[in-house]
């Protein structure tokens, strides 16, 4: 299944509300959280209040990128406030198998995130097991203004060949300056959960979704009609 996920770190915080209701018009099931800690990034944003307030405002799935040191510490505070989705970056944790089960433990759907310069290879079968999502970055996280890094579709490829093979159906989601040019190439190459920031939020918020959507309805029908075929 496709799905476009705005990343409410590029929203209006002020107007936040009135923008989650143009979302639910929109169509739109889930929103990306970003938190920082301003450790395993630069940059700090959103705490469990935040997502606790989010919870109380709509009904839509929440995904939460944990990037923070160490995220095992903070996987019940997130499940509690009402989180739906909760990714780890694999560079982060000390035991990732333990940490994937601990979000498992509290009921949510587990993700592993790599960063850009972070191969496929670092992740263990025993790790590729317990996924429900993986999110490839394909920008250096915690920093905007950066540009979408055509490097990463090999990896978009990758994993999802390799899910495949596995029988596993992971959700492949990518992050990082997802354009319309970019988000046909990134869903060309195997992804079906997309982020998108400042794409959606810089000018009309729902003509930004319609035009997303229409891409994306458009080349899933085309990976449908060819996966028929073969």
């Amino acid at each position: 299944m496709y799905c476009l996920a705005p990343s409410v770190y590029a929203a209006d915080i002020m107007q936040l509300e009135q923008q989650l209701r143009v979302m639910e018009r929109a169509g739109v099931s889930c929103i990306h959280v970003d938190i920082m800690d301003g450790s395993f990034v630069p940059n700090l944003s959103f705490g469990p209040d935040f997502v606790k307030d989010l919870r109380g405002y709509t009904d839509m799935k929440l995904d939460v990128h944990l990037m923070v040191d160490e995220p095992v510490r903070f996987i019940k505070a997130f499940a509690e406030v009402g989180s739906d989705v909760i990714s780890v970056h694999l560079e982060a944790c000390r035991d990732m198998e333990h940490t994937l089960d601990a979000i498992h433990a509290v009921g949510k759907e587990a993700g592993i995130v790599l960063k850009p310069e972070t191969g496929l290879g670092k992740i263990p079968l025993t790790v590729w097991n317990k996924l429900d999502v993986l999110q490839i970055m394909t920008v250096a996280p915690g920093l905007k203004g950066q540009h979408f890094n055509p490097l990463m579709l090999g990896k978009i490829a990758e994993a999802r060949q390799f899910s495949e093979e596995i029988g596993r159906d992971i959700d492949i989601e990518v992050d990082g300056d997802i354009t319309p040019d970019s988000l046909k190439l990134v869903m060309e190459a195997g992804a079906n959960i997309i982020v998108v920031g400042k794409g959606l939020f810089v000018g009309s918020l729902e003509d930004n979704i319609r035009k997303y959507f229409t891409i994306m309805n458009s080349k899933g029908e085309e990976r449908h009609a060819l996966l028929n075929r073969n």
